[in-house]
Parts: C-alpha cells; structure tokens; sequence
C-alpha cells in the first residue's frame, strides 16, 4: 500500500484533461474548472459550450464510427483520427463522460479512447447506462458501448441512471441530472487532487483486470473517521459484490491529514475488502471542518458486469 500526501510541494499532479461526449457527457462540462473539450453531433442538444470547446463530428465521420470495431480504428479515416487528436492533444490522465444507449456516446466515446490511448498515460471512462424505462434496444447497445469502452480505457466508471431515483427520490428531474453531473465528474476532482504522476504506473497495474468500476463518496465527523468509509460503501450509488473486488483505490481528505486517519481507514478497508490490492492516497481541503471524507474506486473483472 502506498500513501501520498499531496500536500507536498515537491510533488507533481498529472495533467488532467475532460472530455465530453454527445449531449450527457458534453452537458456535464457546463460547470467544470478543466481543461474541457466537448465532442458532439449537430444533432446532440449541447447547451453553453462555446464553439471553440467543440469538436463537431459530421455523419459521415459518425457513420465511419459506427461500422468500424473500436480495436481497428487504425484503418478508419485518417482526417477523423487527426481530427480528434489534434482537438484533444496529449495529457497524463484523459478522463471521458459519456452517456450509453445513444449513438454519439456509444460509438464515439469508445473511439477517442482508442484513438487517444498513446497521447495519454492513463484513460478513466465515466459513463452513465440508461434508465430500465427507456427499453432494451437502448439497454443493449449501452452494453456494447460499455464492453469497447472496458478494452479501450485503463478504468470505466459506469453509473445506473436507475440508482439515481435512489439517490435524489425528492429532486425534480432537472435538479435529479444536475446532481448526476456533479457525481460523475467528481472522481476527476479527486484524481487531479490526490494522485501523483509516479502513481499513475502503479494504477495501472492494480486495475488492469478489474476496469470495471464504481465510485463512491462518504464522509463522517474527524473523531469517527472509520464511518466515512462505511458511508461510501453503502453508498445508492455503489453496485458490487465484495468478493469480486479486486482493487480499491481509496482518496481520503480532510482538513488536516495525518499518519493516524489514513492508517485507521486503511486498515479497515483492508478489513472490509480482504481479496483487494489497496492503493491509499490523500489531499489536505481546508472546507472539511471538523470533517473526513472517503472516495473509493472499486473495480471488479469487466466479465462480471458486461450486461
């Protein structure tokens, strides 16, 4: 287990890059601090983003998407891959929203990451799966969607759009989608806080056979550090199966950060989470007065969830 304490002034935090993918995932950009591209059809409904944080892919360049299997992208049109590459550039850690079911984020979301694996040292995929309401058809080409995006990224954060009637039961569903873009674009905050370049190597690895993966977040009063843990295990948003986790990436904060809080929460998730290799890592925010907050990475083999 290793732990960082980011708070050092010698260390350096990777560059980190967003990306936004049809209508969902470029929506999600709206009230982020990164350096942010939106990629969209014309037909995708993109509401504030400025022409110059777009990339607008034509439906010839869709169609070309759509026949061609992710893991081949090197014989597709290469105005297209220039194209995508030139709008994204290099970064240490690409990290790509995306809403599943739809044809702008199921195919081209999975295309970037292909593309764009060589310019980036580390590839994490968040992407929203619809509603059980919106029919099997959409369910189902999510799925494919989900499955190229697991060979193509080094984590997939996946989201049921289900849980979040779980999660905000009394929000209007405006509100309900607003709350659903902060959460997914919340692991990106912490990453870019917590992890170090030197890290990025180590991850990897650890999550090299368990791309699949769930984010969750608790929080608990300084002098009860071990519920933040528990909250963020039981999180609605959380769906896994303890036996299947096989790594955990915990980001611990807190006012301050000290030897005792991450050694108390790590050896509980330890406790929790036996079969997992365990990455700690942690970041001092001033705003947690009196306050500890856990994220947790869980990712389980991509076989497990591929439905």
């Amino acid at each position: 287990m290793l732990t960082t304490l980011s708070s050092d002034a010698k260390i350096k935090h990777p560059r980190l890059k967003v990306i936004g993918v049809g209508g969902a995932g470029c929506n999600i950009l709206l009230d982020s601090h990164f350096e942010n591209i939106a990629i969209c059809t014309s037909n995708d409904h993109v509401r504030q983003i400025p022409e110059s944080k777009r990339l607008v892919i034509d439906e010839k360049h869709l169609s070309i998407l759509q026949g061609t299997n992710p893991r081949t992208l090197a014989s597709i049109d290469y105005q297209l891959k220039e194209m995508i590459q030139e709008a994204i550039g290099e970064s240490e850690i690409l990290y790509i929203c995306a809403g599943l079911g739809g044809e702008t984020g199921t195919y081209v979301a999975p295309a970037i990451a292909h593309i764009c694996r060589r310019m980036s040292d580390f590839i994490v995929m968040s992407l929203a799966l619809p509603f059980s309401v919106e029919g099997r058809d959409r369910r189902n080409l999510a799925s494919r969607g989900l499955l190229n995006a697991l060979h193509a990224s080094d984590v997939v954060i996946v989201y049921e759009n289900d849980r979040l009637l779980r999660a905000a039961p009394h929000l209007p569903l405006y509100n309900a989608f607003r709350l659903m873009d902060e959460v997914m674009l919340f692991p990106a905050l912490a990453l870019e806080r917590a992890i170090t370049i030197e890290d990025l190597h180590e991850l990897r690895a650890m999550f090299s056979s368990f791309k699949h993966a769930v984010f969750c977040v608790g929080t608990a009063v300084s002098s009860q550090e071990h519920l933040a843990l528990y909250n963020a295990l039981d999180s609605p948003w959380c769906d896994y199966s303890i036996e299947k986790v096989g790594a955990v990436l915990l980001i611990i904060s807190s006012e301050k950060i000290d030897d005792f809080l991450i050694k108390r929460i790590s050896e509980e998730a330890k406790r929790k989470l036996p079969k997992a290799s365990i990455k700690c890592v942690c970041y001092a925010d001033p705003s947690l007065r009196g306050k500890v907050r856990v994220a947790a990475l869980l990712g389980t083999p991509p076989q497990a969830t591929s439905q």
